[in-house]
């Protein structure tokens, strides 16, 4: 089992950026895993992020905890457009797009999906923070993950099975 800490630099179109502390779970040639826990009061949740340097998003899936009485339930995947990711021995860093896709478990396995910050990609296009080249690898981006969001949560649940992290 992988251990250490990563940072992940999250780097913003205004170029700012926000670095979280996380815990490395697996790094395979094509993808870094990590796990950032969310502690909301006596409720808390595993966000397993995964980056993948040739893949124009990178996802954190949401799931119940171990020691939960539904340990391993995926809660949610949430899907974000990104650009320039790079995976080093202590970071991963990339370029926010902004889009965002919300994809939700319900109790009874129900799904919905939503997509966030359209406005936003509106006004960075219309305000010049992302040119056409830009624009256009975002709406790529849209098309692949609404085809693909699926399979691609499946892919990192057959992962996390694999390194004993869910049932």
């Amino acid at each position: 089992m992988a251990q250490g800490e990563i940072i992940e630099v999250k780097r913003k179109l205004d170029g700012s950026e926000e670095r979280f502390a996380t815990e490395l779970v697996h790094r395979g040639p094509s993808l870094l895993l990590v796990l950032y826990r969310i502690e909301r009061g006596d409720d808390s949740l595993d966000s397993y992020g995964c980056f993948w340097p040739r893949r124009p998003y990178g996802c954190y899936h949401i799931v119940r905890p171990p020691g939960a009485p539904d340990a391993g339930r995926e809660v949610a995947s949430r899907f974000d457009v990104l650009r320039d990711v790079e995976i080093t021995a202590n970071e991963v860093r990339y370029l926010d797009l902004l889009l965002d896709l919300w994809v939700r478990v319900d109790a009874a396995g129900g799904i919905s999906a939503r997509w966030e910050d359209e406005d936003e990609v509106d006004a960075a296009l219309a305000g010049g923070l992302l040119d056409a080249a830009a624009g256009d690898y975002v709406a790529r981006a849209r098309g692949t993950l609404e085809r693909r969001h699926r399979r691609v949560v499946g892919e990192i649940r057959a992962l996390l099975r694999s390194l004993g992290r869910i049932e």
